[in-house]
């Protein structure tokens, strides 16, 4: 069993933690407002777009969430605002995983910025904006869509998971704490999509990182 003093400190541990962060963060915005270059300014919006996703990322986990989790159950305390207010904790778990999709996203734009800033002046034909932001958020949203509906969150089913799995720890049900479970086998297809498209979605990113900086430094050498 998990003792109150470990569940406060923890708690107290996430909090600070969230409240340095977010501080920093604000300052980051501040000097990237103030002190970025006139000819940095197209970058700056991208670079705000990825700080504005760590951030909503740090407060989903530190204020909104404040998730202890359970090792090595699919399952976790929730002691933030939103279990607080009476709302499912799954809610921030969706939160959390949209911001850090999104913080991906925008790492991209970044790359992507300044590799379309090259092929101009290459004169190279490019893909328009458009089409690769649209595609690329669509690759990036749809591991996040199914992730609503692909785990079955606490109730009766993850409870039977729980109990079937590892039966020793069917006590965190028997608690005043809110708890946040998953149960993996009961919608195994929706499951084993969430693991696919956020594999391809990895892999996704990763591969266009590479290629933008890569072709860059070709253009550059030509």
């Amino acid at each position: 069993h998990l003792s109150d003093a470990f569940i406060t400190f923890m708690m107290w541990y996430m909090h600070v933690v969230s409240a340095v962060t977010l501080t920093s963060s604000a300052g980051v915005v501040y000097l990237m407002l103030t002190k970025t270059p006139r000819h940095g300014k197209q970058l700056v919006k991208y670079l705000l777009l990825v700080q504005f996703f760590i951030t909503l990322n740090d407060f989903v986990l530190g204020v909104l969430l404040c998730a202890i989790p359970l090792f090595p159950l699919p399952a976790g305390l929730c002691e933030g605002l939103l279990c607080r207010m009476g709302l499912p904790g799954h809610s921030g778990m969706i939160l959390m995983f949209f911001s850090l999709g999104y913080v991906a996203a925008s790492i991209v734009f970044c790359f992507h910025n300044k590799h379309n800033a090259v092929v101009e002046l290459a004169k190279y034909r490019q893909l328009p904006p458009v089409v690769f932001r649209g595609f690329l958020l669509c690759a990036v949203t749809l591991p996040c869509v199914i992730f609503i509906f692909g785990y079955t969150a606490t109730g009766d089913v993850a409870m039977e998971y729980i109990l079937k799995e590892f039966p020793d720890y069917l006590w965190i049900f028997s608690s005043s704490r809110d708890v946040i479970a998953y149960s993996f086998t009961s919608n195994l297809p929706l499951v084993t999509a969430v693991y696919v498209t956020v594999a391809g979605g990895m892999t996704l990113i990763v591969s266009l990182c590479l290629f933008f900086v890569a072709h860059t430094f070709h253009l550059l050498s030509r």
